[in-house]
C-alpha cells in the first residue's frame, strides 16, 4: 500500500535538499554547500585586506553570492550574530546578514539563522559558559578533520558544520584525544 500523500510529500521535500551553511564575518567568511548531507563544497571568501568595512560587507556580499548563484538551493543556513561586547561588529554581521535575508528572499530560497548554541547542540559541540570560543573553534576544526578528512580554518569548519545542521545526521563524536588535540591546538594558537 502506498504512503498517504503527506507523507510522500514530505520524504521529496526532503530528498535532493541543496543548503549552503555560512560562518559570516566581514573580513573572512566560510561558506559550504552539501546536497543530503552530502558535502559538495567549501571556500573562505579573505577581505580582511580592505581596511574600510563597509567596502568589506559590499565585497563579501558579492563574493558569497558569486559562490550561492552558481547552485540551486533550498536553504541558506547563516550563524546568528551574539556579539554582545561589541556593538560595532553586531551591526556589520548584522548588515551582512540582512544582505544575505534579501539575497533568498529575491531567489525565493529559505533563510535559517540559527544560534551558535543551536547548530552546535545538531553536530555534539557541547557549548556552555565555561567553554572559551576558542575552544568551541578548535573543536569545529577537529570534528570536520574527523567526520570529513580535510584540513580547513576554523571559519570554514563552522561553515561546514552550520550547513551539516540542516541534516538529520549523527552527532560527530569526538573522543577525549581529540579534544585534548583540540585543546592542545587552542593553546599553539595563542
Amino acid at each position: 500500500m502506498a504512503a498517504p500523500y503527506f507523507l510522500r510529500l514530505k520524504l521529496k521535500d526532503v530528498m535532493n535538499m541543496l543548503v549552503a551553511g555560512i560562518d559570516g564575518s566581514t573580513k573572512c567568511t566560510g561558506i559550504s554547500i552539501m546536497n543530503d548531507g552530502k558535502l559538495e563544497f567549501y571556500t573562505l571568501i579573505d577581505l580582511h585586506k580592505e581596511k574600510d568595512a563597509m567596502k568589506r560587507i559590499q565585497g563579501m556580499w558579492t563574493e558569497i553570492v558569486k559562490v550561492l548563484d552558481q547552485y540551486k538551493l533550498d536553504a541558506v543556513y547563516m550563524e546568528k550574530s551574539i556579539d554582545k561586547k561589541n556593538i560595532d561588529t553586531l551591526q556589520k554581521l548584522s548588515y551582512l546578514a540582512g544582505g544575505m535575508m534579501f539575497y533568498c528572499v529575491q531567489k525565493g530560497i529559505k533563510f535559517v539563522n540559527p544560534f551558535p548554541v543551536e547548530w552546535r547542540a545538531k553536530i555534539g559541540i557541547k557549548q556552555s559558559n565555561k567553554i572559551k570560543r576558542d575552544m568551541l573553534k578548535a573543536e569545529a576544526i577537529i570534528a570536520v578533520k574527523k567526520e570529513y578528512d580535510i584540513d580547513v580554518n576554523d571559519d570554514v569548519a563552522e561553515a561546514i558544520l552550520i550547513c551539516r545542521s540542516a541534516f538529520a545526521l549523527p552527532e560527530i563524536e569526538l573522543t577525549e584525544d581529540e579534544l585534548a588535540e583540540a585543546s592542545l591546538w587552542r593553546k599553539q594558537c595563542h
